[in-house]
């Protein structure tokens, strides 16, 4: 069952000179009344749209459900898990590394993990995996069963069950969507840096953004705003799990920081790294 997940629209949209004000703010007031007919579709219960430039942010507007069966209002402060829109956060971090000469992309990720040197593809061959691999989708590793990603409470638990994966292809030679590369990615972080993956998050991206509201772990405090993901059913768009929480509540901590996609975010936090990466 394809799950719908409700979702923060980040745009950043760059505006030319010879654009006239009076188009942009024309452009910008259509955007509520185009998300309102998407929620009356029941496309989604509801969202949170951004546009911003690198130095301000244009417009920014909260419509629908947060919580359609408890008449929970979206805010534009809502807590959203943002799933694979985790992965440009764990991006920026191995290349914050890179910058300050602690790991090259082109390192072979056995530097690090040699509980991965072994990886091989059908044919028994063990090829190079870089970290340029890990971020491009390229290395062809396999991903972990559900029995393994369960058990694990760390990063330093689940990766090396990546080496009892066959290689898909060789490395670089094709493209294939990798949750194992990201989590990979996250592991190698916690190495170079000697610091657990979140709290080098927290400590060099979040808390100098501002990010106050994005993290792994909600607090109870933060529960009154957190957003009930949704999925179809029929025609009807119901709740829906955090399948990496296994039916605990986004505040349950005894689970690994999961890099690929593990993370709650605000549009207001989300839009500061953007901004930052601009």
């Amino acid at each position: 069952m394809r799950i719908r997940l409700l979702a923060v629209f980040l745009t950043v949209i760059f505006l030319p000179l010879s654009f006239g004000l009076a188009q942009t703010t024309a452009s910008l007031d259509s955007i509520p009344a185009r998300m309102h007919d998407v929620i009356v579709a029941n496309e989604v219960p509801g969202a949170v749209t951004v546009v911003a430039t690198r130095d301000s942010v244009l417009r920014m507007d909260a419509q629908g459900w947060a919580d359609p069966e408890h008449k929970s209002f979206m805010r534009v402060d809502s807590i959203f898990w943002i799933a694979s829109m985790s992965k440009p956060i764990t991006a920026t971090a191995v290349l914050m590394l890179m910058e300050e000469g602690k790991l090259s992309l082109d390192d072979p990720i056995a530097k690090y993990i040699p509980e991965l040197a072994g990886l091989k593809t059908a044919d028994g061959k063990t090829p190079r995996i870089t970290l340029r691999h890990l971020l491009t989708h390229t290395s062809g590793m396999g991903e972990a069963t559900d029995e393994e990603v369960k058990a694990a409470r760390t990063l330093s638990h689940l990766v090396p069950a990546f080496a009892s994966k066959p290689l898909a292809f060789e490395p670089g030679s094709k493209w294939k969507y990798c949750q194992s590369g990201i989590l990979t990615l996250g592991r190698i972080v916690e190495i170079v840096s000697g610091v657990p993956f979140e709290v080098f998050l927290r400590k060099r991206i979040f808390d100098p953004l501002g990010m106050k509201d994005t993290t792994f772990y909600l607090s109870e405090a933060q529960m009154p705003r957190w957003v009930i993901p949704a999925k179809r059913e029929g025609e009807q768009l119901v709740p829906a799990e955090i399948g990496l929480l296994y039916g605990h509540p986004p505040t349950w901590r005894d689970h690994y920081p999961a890099s690929n996609g593990g993370l709650f975010s605000t549009a207001p936090d989300y839009t500061r790294l953007a901004q930052m990466l601009l």
